[in-house]
């Protein structure tokens, strides 16, 4: 799947975000890649907030460290979600016209 920047994604299950979130399935409106919106690799942002939870995001799911391309973006719902960032193998798309958000 091709991950386009502005566009809004659902988030595979994950226990993180359901303690987090109050939902295992958030959707995100994905920002750029991490490296892009950080100008450097987001493994490089040791005391970013978002890189930190990241790293334990990945430990509580039992996920290994990504080798495929990580995002950036900000959670949709709730509204005014924070950032966070995800691997390009935990989006998938909102095929649903009922789940899209009807304000673009």
């Amino acid at each position: 799947m091709i991950i386009i920047p502005k566009h809004e994604y659902r988030i595979r299950a994950s226990r993180f975000f359901l303690s987090k979130y109050g939902t295992a399935t958030p959707k995100i409106i994905i920002e750029d890649t991490a490296d892009k919106v950080f100008q450097t690799s987001w493994e490089d942002k040791t005391g970013n907030p978002t890189t930190l939870a990241f790293g334990m995001r990945m430990a509580f799911d039992h996920r290994d460290w990504p080798t495929c391309t990580v995002y950036y973006g900000h959670i949709s719902n709730p509204p005014n979600g924070l950032g966070e960032l995800v691997t390009e193998d935990e989006l998938e798309e909102i095929e649903n016209a009922n789940d899209r958000d009807p304000c673009g």
